[in-house]
């Protein structure tokens, strides 16, 4: 249900979500049921690298916007698991390989470098 916000109170001045959510899918009940000025704080990240504390204040047009201000990791929201494996590419001259390289001893961290590496491979997998 944490997907869906809880409307029954709405709105909100704060909401902090204790689950994780995935790129591109901050669930927009949470701004909507939000009220203008009102802030987001969850924890956000990709397929490898949950570690972005995501900050969001809402905006009176029904958008939000912010910034990462640190590093935190909760289990991601039930909708937005998954199997880790990589969606088949829709190009025709796209290609799948595999390595045993862990994209984190790659980065060279566990933080910084493996965040900012996975924000811009969003689709990277480790298996």
């Amino acid at each position: 249900m944490a997907r869906f916000g809880y409307s029954e109170r709405a709105p909100y001045d704060r909401v902090l979500a204790t689950a994780g959510v995935s790129i591109g899918q901050i669930p927009y009940s949470w701004v909507d049921q939000t009220v203008a000025g009102g802030r987001i704080v969850t924890p956000w990240g990709t397929r490898w690298s949950s570690a972005g504390l995501l900050t969001l204040t809402v905006h009176a047009d029904g958008t939000a916007s912010g910034q990462f201000v640190d590093h935190a990791a909760f289990m991601p929201l039930r909708a937005q698991r998954v199997d880790g494996d990589i969606p088949a590419h829709n190009q025709a001259d796209a290609a799948e390989r595999g390595t045993d390289l862990h994209p984190w001893w790659a980065t060279g961290d566990f933080a910084g470098c493996a965040f900012t590496t996975s924000l811009r491979l969003p689709m990277l997998s480790t298996r």
